[in-house]
C-alpha cells in the first residue's frame, strides 16, 4: 500500500502532459474553423449584385395611350409611375426571415384609391381608410380570402396579406358604389420588387448572383415587359426600360 501514491502520480502526470499537448492543437482548430466560417460568410455576402433602372414610356401619335396623362407626368422624360417591377426565376431565395410585418395605407379620397398600385411582402397588412364624405366600399374576388367591406367616412379596414400572388396574380380592388374606383395589391415572398414612383426609377441591393427574369407590369395601363438579366457578384446592372404601345396587352387586368 505504500507504493499506491507513486503509482497514481504517473497516470496523472501523463494526463496533464497529454492535455498540454492537445490544448494548442484544439485552439488552432477552433481558430481555423472561425476563419473558415468568416470566409464563408464573406463569400456569401459578396455573391450578390445590384440592379438599378428606370422605366419610360415613348408615345406614338398614331396610337395614343389614354392613360399617359395619369402616369407620365413629364412627356419629355417619359418617366412612368406606378409600374410594378420584380424578379422571377427558379431558385430565387427569400430573405429577411426575421423581418417585422409592415402596414401600408391605401386611402379613398376624391373617389380614388390612393395609392392605386401597391406592392408588399407576404405577412404585411393593408390598411384601407376613407377620407371622403361619401360612403365607399373595398372589395375583391381574388385570392384565397375575398372580402367586401363598406367604408363610411373615416372608416378603416385592415387586410392581412397571407399569400404571395407575385406579379401575375394581384388582388384587383374596386368599390361597388363607384365603378371608376380601382386598385391593385401585388404581394411577393421575396424582397426584389418595387412600384416605381413619379421618376420611374427602381433599384435593389444584395440581389443573388445568377440569371433571373426581370418582369414589369403596369396594371392600370395594361403594359407588360420582361427580359432575362444576369447578376454578377459585386456588379451593377443598369437598365433603361422603354415601353410603347407595343407593350399594351389586350387582356384587361
Amino acid at each position: 500500500m505504500s507504493f499506491s501514491p507513486t503509482r497514481n502520480r504517473f497516470p496523472s502526470t501523463k494526463r496533464r502532459s497529454l492535455a498540454g499537448r492537445l490544448a494548442p492543437t484544439l485552439l488552432a482548430t477552433l481558430f481555423l474553423a472561425a476563419i473558415a466560417g468568416a470566409t464563408t460568410r464573406t463569400e456569401t455576402a459578396s455573391a450578390t449584385g445590384r440592379i438599378e433602372g428606370i422605366v419610360r414610356y415613348a408615345p406614338d401619335p398614331d396610337r395614343p395611350w389614354r392613360f399617359s396623362r395619369y402616369y407620365v407626368k413629364d412627356a419629355r422624360s417619359g418617366f412612368l409611375a406606378e409600374t410594378i417591377v420584380a424578379l422571377e426565376g427558379p431558385g430565387l431565395p427569400t430573405t429577411q426571415t426575421d423581418r417585422q410585418p409592415q402596414t401600408v395605407t391605401v386611402n379613398q379620397v376624391d373617389f380614388q384609391f390612393v395609392p392605386e398600385t401597391v406592392a408588399v411582402r407576404v405577412g404585411d397588412n393593408i390598411r384601407f381608410t376613407n377620407s371622403d364624405e361619401s360612403v365607399h366600399n373595398v372589395m375583391t374576388s381574388d385570392g384565397p380570402k375575398p372580402f367586401n367591406v363598406n367604408m363610411a367616412k373615416d372608416g378603416e379596414f385592415v387586410h392581412h396579406v397571407g399569400s404571395a400572388g407575385g406579379i401575375q396574380e394581384p388582388l384587383r380592388l374596386g368599390c361597388v358604389y363607384h365603378g371608376g374606383m380601382r386598385a391593385w395589391i401585388f404581394s411577393f415572398d421575396h424582397p426584389w420588387f418595387q412600384a416605381t414612383s413619379r421618376d420611374g426609377r427602381f433599384s435593389w441591393d444584395n440581389v443573388p448572383a445568377g440569371r433571373w427574369t426581370l418582369r414589369l407590369i403596369h396594371p392600370a395601363g395594361r403594359l407588360e415587359w420582361s427580359q432575362e438579366v444576369e447578376v454578377q457578384a459585386g456588379g451593377t446592372n443598369k437598365l433603361e426600360i422603354m415601353l410603347s404601345p407595343d407593350n399594351i396587352k389586350g387582356t384587361k387586368r
